[in-house]
């Protein structure tokens, strides 16, 4: 994962990282973090929850999205169960595990 960061602003837990989408793709930087927020492998994840990132969003539309080179800034907002998770052009990647 890249650069990340935790921080519990009034109880709710943030993940924030930031990465660079050349080297990796925003869908596999949200599977991979949210891997990390369940404790687990992004393969057991998908094994232990039967979950997959297709089911919230289409992975392809979101890499070309969020992942392209284009001027302007681009933010795509979703949940996944009780994760919040939103990503953005700039490369920041942020997950809210508190309640939505």
């Amino acid at each position: 994962m890249g650069a990340s960061d935790r921080e519990s602003p009034s109880g709710d837990e943030t993940i924030r990282s930031r990465h660079d989408w050349a080297a990796t793709s925003p869908s596999q930087a949200i599977v991979e973090a949210v891997a990390t927020v369940e404790e687990t492998t992004p393969v057991a994840l998908v094994r232990e929850t039967e979950t997959t990132l297709y089911e919230y969003v289409d992975p392809e539309a979101l890499d070309s999205l969020v992942g392209s080179d284009r001027s302007g800034s681009v933010a795509v907002a979703f949940d996944i169960d009780s994760l919040h998770v939103t990503v953005s052009s700039g490369g920041q990647l942020v997950i809210d595990l508190g309640e939505h």
